[in-house]
């Protein structure tokens, strides 16, 4: 296959319309970004045709290249008007980390305050906590990290919401351990419990064992 031309990443999309209270105004978001995840895939299936047009003979002829060229174009900027393509494609493509800490943080806001609205990828959401934990925050992007993880233990389980405690390690401080401590649900209990055994992995594995002791033993041992 030819050589694919690498074109940057370039973002049209800021995702703040996706978790906005208004209801029209959000609806209008959703909307937008399905026109456009349909138009990737529209894009991406032009190229394959040409692919098979070329008959994935090497070298390309050059109107089959210069279509190619001009399809992955395309993509690449269209790919910047989708808040998961931004945060995907952004992280392979070693964007400046506070950009796509930013934009990352925001597709997570999407999921944990409308999931119902949110393009379901549990793949890219167990990714981005897995990166967001080891990458530096600024004060204003520790803060925002700080309401995801309250705002995860606050409500019934979702899928990789356990991936939730790399994230609250990474942030530790007073104030978060406060705040987990003034929330009455089981999961932050849990929460904290992983914060002062950071050895524990975030496995459903760990939940099981910490719940069966608080039930059936007391207090959970520490070793």
């Amino acid at each position: 296959m030819a050589e694919r031309r690498h074109v940057p990443l370039r973002f049209r999309c800021s995702g703040a319309d996706l978790v906005v209270a208004d209801t029209t105004a959000r609806a209008a978001a959703v909307s937008r970004f399905h026109e456009t995840e349909d138009a990737i895939w529209a894009i991406r299936g032009r190229m394959s045709e040409v692919w098979a047009e070329a008959k994935y003979v090497q070298p390309l002829k050059l109107r089959f290249r210069t279509e190619l060229d001009r399809l992955q174009e395309d993509l690449r900027r269209t790919y910047g008007r989708s808040l998961m393509h931004v945060v995907t494609d952004g992280w392979l493509d070693a964007v400046e980390g506070g950009v796509l800490v930013h934009f990352s943080l925001r597709y997570l806001e999407w999921e944990a305050r409308y999931p119902a609205e949110w393009a379901k990828h549990w793949g890219i959401k167990r990714g981005l906590l897995w990166k967001l934990s080891r990458e530096p925050m600024c004060a204003a992007h520790r803060r925002q990290a700080a309401d995801l993880v309250v705002l995860a233990v606050e409500r019934p389980q979702r899928c990789e919401d356990d991936q939730y405690v790399r994230l609250a390690r990474a942030i530790a401080d007073d104030e978060l351990r406060a705040r987990l401590a003034g929330v009455a649900t089981e999961r932050a209990e849990f929460m904290l419990h992983m914060l002062d055994h950071p050895d524990r992995p975030p496995t459903r594995h760990s939940w099981q064992t910490w719940a069966s002791a608080r039930v059936h033993s007391g207090p959970v041992p520490s070793a």
